[in-house]
């Protein structure tokens, strides 16, 4: 058996390796990197430790240090994080190949979005570090400016929500993530999002509000200026059609042209991202890998599709 990937139900990952031909991906978030994350998978596979080799070149990163022997306050840290992240995501698609396997559909929520879309040969591996590392270097330097608050607010209503939203400047704070069809994510000014706390527990006492890091992104239109440093890197990037059907948490249509991939990636990291919409438009599908993935996030799929294979690299 290998132990670089566990099927969750009753087959043993062998014999599901063997008898797959056809898979999807489904690539995590920000939040699924952790210490030690892929290092079975590059023990094993020298394919993934080619891509590790040309990471730590092209990024003069220590990438196996960091991934594998940093603490994981330094793992986590930007911008170097989101880098990190890319690359367990496309070494994993280089193994996911190596095994014969089609991808005939791939997607990404969040920072996932990226992997996704080099996994559909949108751009290459290279291209895809330097969009990443110009994308958190962006990302880290906003955050030394302004004073952001991100919260999950669940056991509530989207309706509920909104109503008190509605009470706020649009510009300031935003609804930016539907986790479940009860955990919501919120953004926006420290001050504006106390604003909305001090407002909205006391008429919703059963809800839970937690403080979340800000290094998994904003996913609101709140640092336009951000956004048009980003898009000046765009242009030396060559996206292609995609080669896989690719779908995102933060717009409803497939990516599939060059254009409609590039216009997304100017968007990307301020667009609304809806994880159980995500999880509904892989239905058709019946093999399901999903890299890293938190076990919320497993426990969605399975409750969704309980007859389908949902198989967890490890």
């Amino acid at each position: 058996m290998e132990t670089d990937v566990k099927i969750l139900e009753n087959e043993t990952a062998k014999d599901v390796l063997e008898n797959i031909q056809e898979a999807v991906l489904l690539f995590p978030d920000y939040e699924s990197l952790h210490s030690g994350i892929a290092k079975e998978l590059y023990n094993r596979n020298r394919v993934v430790q080619e891509y590790f080799e040309e990471a730590a070149h092209i990024t003069g990163l220590p990438v196996t240090r960091l991934l594998f022997n940093a603490s994981e306050s330094e793992l986590r840290s930007l911008p170097d994080a989101y880098v990190l992240l890319f690359l367990v995501h496309a070494a994993t698609t280089a193994y996911i190949r190596s095994k014969d396997i089609t991808l005939s559909a791939v997607g990404g929520y969040g920072l996932g979005a990226y992997g996704a879309l080099h996994a559909a040969r949108a751009y290459t591996f290279a291209d895809g570090l330097y969009l990443i590392s110009k994308w958190a270097a962006a990302y880290y330097e906003l955050l030394q400016e302004k004073n952001f608050k991100k919260i999950s607010v669940s056991n509530c209503s989207l309706k509920d929500l909104k109503k008190n939203l509605s009470k706020q400047d649009k510009e300031l704070i935003m609804l930016s993530e539907k986790v479940s069809d009860d955990v919501f994510f919120i953004t926006g000014t420290r001050s504006v999002v106390e604003i909305f706390e001090e407002d909205f527990m006391p008429l919703h006492p059963e809800s839970v509000i937690v403080e979340l890091p800000l290094e998994g992104g904003l996913y609101a239109d709140l640092a336009p200026e951000s956004n048009a440093q980003f898009k000046q890197y765009l242009e030396k990037v060559e996206f292609k059609d995609a080669e896989s059907v690719c779908f995102s948490a933060h717009v409803s249509e497939d990516l599939i042209t060059a254009q409609q991939i590039k216009d997304f990636i100017i968007k990307q990291p301020f667009l609304y991202q809806d994880r159980v919409q995500l999880i509904e438009r892989y239905a058709a599908y019946q093999n399901f890998i999903v890299p890293f993935a938190d076990e919320a996030l497993i426990q969605q799929l399975r409750a969704r599709y309980p007859e389908k294979n949902i198989i967890a690299v490890l």
